[in-house]
């Protein structure tokens, strides 16, 4: 937390620079970790710092091979495999592990994940749809034309090819077409409507 915050006051020491973007996939396991998500926030404040936080969200569908291989590949192995994960995505409306990185949870219910996420932080809370953004501008040059960032920035970024994640295809192609239908049905119309909303 120092080093962001020494980092932090070496970019304000510049005229220039009036934004700082951190970034990290973790952000959003803080929702489980309010005391953790509080201090960052009141440690930010305290240095004259105004948070916005914004999440892109992913299809559900996508999302669950995307984060299983993901966890797979970290050594998590969830019980039962790929079924067991998203049956226990589909009970609960979320993934939780406990079985490295001191344990995360990860929301498919958006819309809990914003209710959540809106009583623990008193910063706002800007959420985008990852798959609209890749079909249209691109997800750079759509965080960036949230920042504000010069037009010329924002075509330059849109000129580039996305990086998309990829996965390892055999894991979960073979419950591919039972599993993925139960999400969408699941989650789908809610967390559009959150993320429109």
């Amino acid at each position: 937390m120092q080093e962001l915050v020494d980092e932090l006051r070496l970019a304000d020491s510049s005229p220039s620079l009036r934004r700082a973007v951190i970034s990290s996939e973790d952000f959003c396991c803080l929702v489980e970790k309010p005391d953790a998500l509080r201090r960052l926030e009141s440690t930010l404040r305290r240095e004259g710092h105004t948070l916005t936080w914004v999440m892109f969200l992913r299809r559900v569908d996508d999302y669950s091979e995307s984060l299983y291989t993901t966890l797979w590949g970290c050594g998590v192995r969830p019980r039962f495999g790929y079924p067991g994960f998203v049956l226990s995505i589909l009970a609960s409306g979320r993934y939780r592990q406990m079985q490295r990185f001191g344990g995360s949870a990860h929301y498919f219910d958006f819309v809990a994940f914003a209710r959540r996420w809106r009583q623990l932080s008193a910063s706002r809370l800007l959420l985008r749809d990852y798959d609209q953004a890749v079909a249209t501008q691109g997800v750079l040059p759509c965080f960036l034309t949230i920042l504000g960032a010069p037009e010329a920035l924002i075509a330059t970024a849109g000129s580039e090819q996305p990086r998309l994640n990829s996965r390892l295809e055999h894991v979960t192609r073979r419950y591919r077409r039972c599993l993925r239908p139960l999400l969408m049905a699941r989650f789908q119309r809610g967390n559009l409507g959150v993320i429109n909303g």
